[in-house]
């Protein structure tokens, strides 16, 4: 029975993790897009509107045609609006590279790359050091999630690793 209970949250723990890499990968590619997008936009306006507040407005113009009182669409639009567009392409090149070097770190580990597991550890802890920072100043609880999230992975990360020479 307890052999059993043992094996079940195995599997489960590993699923819980390649779901983790889904979600973590979905959201590197999202962020490199958009860290992409935002340069371009930036540098070549088409609108006189703000980028951000623009894009979100024409996402979500079917649904909030559809329903104006959507609590999603209405707090998308309030983010965009409080959200300052700095005009410096750090920024930019930041969201790029981070999102790249995740989605690099989601790939070689989908992969089960061995060196890849202790490196992918090392680069989601500083992430979560650099989040605390700016938490620091920025007092976001969407950073708090996000450091969250990171040092379950890294947990996941670590059990992964300690099982993966028994799989091989």
């Amino acid at each position: 029975m307890v052999r059993a209970t043992a094996a079940w949250m195995q599997r489960i723990l590993h699923r819980l993790f390649t779901a983790t890499l889904a979600v973590k990968g979905s959201l590197a590619g999202i962020e490199a897009a958009v860290g992409a997008w935002l340069w371009v936009s930036v540098q070549y306006p088409a609108a006189p509107d703000l980028p951000v507040e623009g894009s979100i407005n024409w996402l979500n113009r079917y649904e909030l045609t559809q329903d104006p009182q959507d609590p999603i669409v209405k707090t998308l639009a309030e983010q965009a609006q409080n959200l300052a567009m700095p005009t410096d392409n750090f920024y930019y090149f930041y969201l790029v590279m981070h999102g790249l070097l995740k989605l690099v770190m989601v790939i070689l580990l989908a992969r089960r790359v061995h060196w890849a597991y202790p490196a992918a550890m090392a680069v989601l802890a500083l992430f979560v050091t650099y989040q605390f920072y700016e938490f620091s100043h920025s007092h976001s609880f969407y950073l708090l999630l996000l450091c969250g999230f990171d040092t379950f992975m890294i947990w996941l990360v670590g059990r992964e690793y300690r099982l993966l020479p028994a799989r091989a």
